[in-house]
């Protein structure tokens, strides 16, 4: 099975499951294209030359950009916002701040 509709995402992991780095070595938290088929996680991490699958109990927290509402005005009255874009907010799964709308550090 091969997946399709690649996304380019932050990818958290569980404790206790990883993924390689280009470098070798191990882990949890990764910028890479993903696409889900079968359950799996398939992930494409830069400058790696493989796939890395994971399970889905296996993934604490996939982010990535919305751009569904790309162009229309959002609740702050800006063109192609949502209002909510850049703002720190705190996180509802483990009390982390976290930036809301972006994907990546």
């Amino acid at each position: 099975m091969t997946p399709e509709n690649w996304r380019t995402a932050r990818v958290e992991l569980v404790p206790g499951y990883s993924v390689l780095k280009p470098d070798g070595a191990s882990t949890a938290d990764v910028e890479a294209a993903f696409a889900i088929a079968g359950g799996f996680l398939h992930l494409r991490v830069p400058g790696t030359g493989t796939v890395q699958v994971v399970s889905a109990p296996a993934v604490r927290r996939v982010t990535y950009a919305d751009d569904s509402n790309a162009g229309r005005v959002g609740q702050d009255g800006q063109d192609g916002q949502d209002g909510r874009e850049g703002r720190e907010g705190p996180d509802s799964q483990d009390g982390h701040g976290g930036e809301v709308g972006r994907v990546g550090s």
